[in-house]
């Protein structure tokens, strides 16, 4: 097929552009303004019909609510009307757009007013009175009307009493809440009022709520609202009060002898037009501008065909094909041409080619495999090295934790061994010394097995904190496990530190793994020492909490039995940001070299992998709350063993008096036994300040023994009271590992008589100590004699 020229094109390109744009515009210039105006119209009148609809509804309930009420008063409560005041009330209350319900009589005054107090004289003639009276024997509804007690618009409605002839209910309704129905029924913003049969408005969208005039309608509006009957619609042009014309559509309601109307600006019509011109004469102006643009570039795409010809014609000589594109008659033949000797030089070329690629393709494939090979290798080991090192340093790290949690309780440890030994070589020595007297003997043995037994449990607790294997989960008994844990902590965490612990009775076991479950509460013991700097007092309490299917857990815990460890802390608490990274792994708030920053995201790891959770909470200045959730054992924990039974002490011999002071009752019990057989007399104490309430009741002393770490204050603290009481006071500090306190005390803290013993002590050693106190205080006091 032949082509066009270039002028053919450009022609026909050109008239197929510009011709259909006029014809449109023409045709769309008429259609679009008739349209706008048409719809425009339309929208007013569904709106008047919708608006008119709504207020009859409104006027139709008010009546029925009136006639309802007129049915049930009764002739002879006329006489009364003060009688009706509650009922017409309630009635008021429960319709809020009504202003007040009066009564009127036959001789056209006002019988009761919800407006006015009872006894007060009401006017006989006003605009609601001469309602009261048109509606003796219909009802009537009236026009807009000002009213004399509220000064304000009111329209009335009024109904006739079937039982009582001439007299009428009536309801006042202020005109504003009639503008309330418009804004529901009607767009924001539309234009719109309610015309009374005497011209003035009712209510209009564009008066301010509480407006005490009832303003006139435009005269066309007002004449159409006096004359047209129910049903009647009036279409006009006319012009609001502040000068704007406006187009109107009226519709005379069928209830009440009021007009609706909602109009539009006359220019907002006329505008809608306007729009339609612009964007016709924009759509025309775009049409044409595509035709210059199609045509400039159709001979801009003809003269790229001419040099693609020239184009062409160079990379024939070298097989190569040089796309022209077709259209045009006379570059086709040409273009044509070139393409078949392009078309040969390609073909010869191809073969030698194609072997080439060939050749070379398979060398890049191959090397690039062995590439890959090597790279995947290189990647996997590299992998496996750094998910090992990472292994590696866990394990290292989980066991620095465990062994900071073991260096936290070895002095505790070392003093309650000590303890025991003191215990048991004490009642071994008084046992060795007593053949003769068994009672005394089985007494004392029974004191030695307590001390024995304290030790076993000293050495089952260690062995489980050493433990380093996986987790094995066993039924624990939260209440004994706690009061041991606490017990043990009572020396480690310093003379400070409180330690309680609380748990009920009837406390369900719960099934975790001991060892790792009291690494965890160590650790957490150790935090809260060090949160609490000037002291304060450390809380374990354990609760059961059972999780329900219909009220999920905030941790996501499943449904079943849980028992609950608390350890609270009396220390300066954290801050939302420290608290928000709190378990992160590695994260600590302590000095570098002071904490591995593992203790709570291994404690979170045990509770989870144990079936629990965890939840920390704090605040700055009201300590820290780190709550573990353990599920319930299906079976029981083991119950403990019972306990030896006390035994009396025996009678102490006359002698020198002895204050003998620990915190531990077999100790101080065996110590005293071991005093007494000596041949002294001794007065023993719990505590610091028990000893101190015992001076100061007048209590004989010769020689004070007392122990160095006791909950309150230490031994050290209560040697120095004891000497300022009763200076010269020889003293025996009694430890069983040399801390700080002991220290001091070898370095001359404490002034007179003084010797330091480390536990176990012998019942002959610590008697010849203090023989030679009591030698020295009195050498002493002969030498300043």
């Amino acid at each position: 097929m032949a082509g066009m020229k270039f002028r053919t094109h450009l022609v026909l390109l050109v008239a197929g552009a510009l011709l259909p744009v006029l014809g449109l515009s023409t045709a769309l210039l008429w259609r679009e303004g008739e349209e706008a105006r048409r719809a425009a119209l339309e929208t007013l009148s569904h709106q008047a019909q919708a608006l008119g609809a709504t207020v009859d509804r409104e006027i139709a309930g008010t009546v029925r609510a009136l006639e309802s009420a007129a049915l049930a008063i009764a002739p002879t409560e006329t006489a009364s009307p003060e009688a009706l005041r509650p009922r017409l009330e309630a009635m008021l209350a429960r319709n809020p757009r009504w202003n007040n319900i009066l009564l009127a009589g036959p001789d056209g005054r006002f019988a009761l007013n919800t407006l006015t107090p009872p006894g007060e004289t009401l006017p006989i003639a006003s605009p609601a009175a001469r309602i009261a009276e048109a509606a003796m024997g219909r009802t009537s509804i009236s026009d807009p009307f000002i009213g004399h007690l509220v000064q304000a618009p009111l329209v009335s409605v009024a109904v006739p009493l079937p039982a009582a002839p001439g007299w009428a209910l009536v309801a006042a309704i202020r005109t504003h809440s009639f503008e309330t129905l418009i804004e529901e029924a009607l767009p924001s913003g539309t234009l719109a009022g309610l015309i009374g049969a005497n011209g003035r408005f009712v209510a209009h969208s564009s008066t301010p709520q509480g407006d005490r005039t009832a303003a006139p309608a435009p005269r066309a509006l007002a004449d159409f609202a006096g004359t047209a009957a129910p049903g009647e619609v009036l279409l006009t042009a006319t012009q609001r009060v502040t000068g704007e014309r406006v187009i109107a559509v009226a519709r005379r309601l069928q209830v009440a002898p009021w007009t609706v109307t909602v109009a539009a600006p006359e220019a907002a019509l006329h505008e809608q037009a306007g729009d339609s011109l612009r964007r016709l004469a924009a759509l025309g102006a775009a049409a044409l501008l595509l035709a210059l643009l199609a045509a400039l570039l159709t001979g801009r795409q003809l003269g790229r065909r001419v040099h693609a010809l020239a184009r062409a014609a160079e990379a024939a000589g070298r097989g190569q094909m040089v796309r022209v594109p077709a259209g045009v008659a006379e570059v086709d033949r040409v273009a044509a041409a070139l393409a078949e000797a392009a078309s040969t030089v390609r073909a010869r070329e191809e073969e030698a080619r194609r072997t080439g690629e060939e050749r070379v393709r398979h060398a890049i494939e191959a090397r690039t495999r062995d590439e890959l090979r090597r790279l995947n290798a290189g990647l996997e080991a590299r992998v496996r090295e750094e998910v090992a090192a990472r292994e590696a340093a866990q394990r290292r790290a989980a066991h620095a934790e465990r062994m900071q949690a073991l260096g936290q309780l070895a002095g505790g440890i070392a003093h309650d061994f000590n303890n025991v030994l003191q215990a048991v070589q004490g009642g071994a020595s008084l046992i060795e010394r007593r053949p003769d007297d068994p009672d005394g003997v089985r007494r004392l043995a029974r004191m030695v097995l307590e001390a024995t037994g304290r030790g076993v449990t000293v050495t089952r607790r260690l062995l489980s904190f050493a433990r380093r294997d996986e987790l094995r989960a066993e039924p624990v008994d939260a209440g004994s496990l706690l009061a041991g844990l606490c017990e043990v902590l009572t020396h480690t965490l310093g003379d400070g530190v409180r330690c309680l612990a609380e748990a009920p009775s009837d406390l369900p076991a719960l099934l975790a793994d001991k060892g790792q479950l009291e690494t965890v509460l160590v650790n957490l013991a150790t935090n809260a020492r060090d949160a609490m700097p000037e002291g304060g007092t450390l809380r374990f309490k354990a609760t059961w909490e059972a999780v329900t299917r219909d009220t999920p857990h905030p941790l996501g815990l499943a449904p079943g039995g849980y028992v609950r460890i608390a350890v609270s802390d009396t220390g300066t608490g954290m801050d939302a940001a420290t608290l928000a990274r709190v378990s992160e792994p590695f994260f600590t708030t302590k000095p570098e070299g002071r904490g591995t920053g593992l203790g709570l995201s291994m404690a979170r790891g045990f509770a989870e992998q144990s079936g629990g959770a965890m939840a920390v909470e704090s605040a700055p200045g009201h300590g820290t709350t780190v709550t573990l959730w353990l599920p319930e054992a299906d079976i029981p924990s083991p119950v403990s063993s019972t306990q030896p039974e006390a035994v009396a002490p025996s009678h102490a011999r006359p002698g020198r008096r002895v204050l003998l002071v620990d915190d531990n009752d077999v100790v101080r019990l065996t110590m005293s036994a071991q005093l007494e057989a000596a041949g002294f007399q001794t007065a023993c104490a719990a505590d610091a300040a028990q000893a101190l309430s015992l001076m100061e009741a007048g209590e004989a002393v010769d020689v004070l023994v007392t122990d160095l770490s006791m909950p309150g204050a230490s031994g050290l603290a209560l040697i120095h009271e004891a000497q300022a009481r009763r200076p010269g006071l020889p003293a025996i500090l009694l430890t069983g590992y040399a801390g700080d306190g002991a220290a001091l005390a070898v370095g001359g803290a404490i002034s007179g008589a003084f010797s330091l013993i480390r536990k176990p002590v012998s019942g002959p050693h610590l008697a010849e100590r203090v023989e030679a106190l009591i030698a020295a205080r009195g050498a002493i006091s002969q030498a300043g004699n």
